[in-house]
């Protein structure tokens, strides 16, 4: 009970203070006095006004390149992880192409849930002669599948790139 009582006397006291600071800051204004404080506190907002949006822009960027990395990093365990032609395993292989379409599902769900920009330069196919990759193991078309994970991780590389443009 005691501490209440005390905690709103100080409350209290604090405020009176506070009041009593503000009368002796502000008592003896001038109208000059007021229109300079009126015209800072407008140059103050709309130096606000300007700035902040830009700051939240980068900082939602930042966020949404991140994301980007990530899906990168998910797509690079998949390259390197790639079935060579010496091997042989159909259930492997199988079970590598079966992880390359569901990361390029996930990562096409991912980037259409933040960018649909993003989204699409991501689902875009270049206009360039597709490459035979012999080192890749033929099994369950696994060299195309290799192919199409080398594209999609392209197109990532260029929406990091021009995060700005997606984001």
């Amino acid at each position: 009970m005691r501490r209440a009582r005390r905690s709103r006397l100080s409350l209290l006291a604090a405020a009176f203070m506070m009041c009593d600071v503000l009368y002796r800051f502000f008592g003896d204004f001038r109208p000059v006095d007021w229109v300079s404080c009126i015209l800072e506190l407008l140059f103050i907002l709309v130096v606000l006004w300007l700035e902040v949006p830009d700051v939240l822009h980068k900082w939602k960027v930042h966020k949404k390149v991140r994301i980007v990395q990530r899906l990168l990093l998910d797509g690079n365990k998949f390259q390197i992880t790639a079935p060579a032609t010496d091997f042989d395993n159909v259930t492997v292989i199988s079970e590598w192409v079966e992880g390359v379409k569901a990361w390029i599902e996930s990562s096409n769900q991912t980037l259409s849930d933040n960018s649909i920009l993003a989204e699409l330069a991501f689902s875009r196919r270049n206009v360039q002669p597709d490459f035979l990759y012999g080192v890749i193991s033929p099994i369950a078309d696994a060299r195309g599948w290799y192919r199409e994970l080398l594209h999609r991780m392209n197109n990532l590389v260029n929406i990091m790139e021009k995060a700005d443009v997606y984001f």
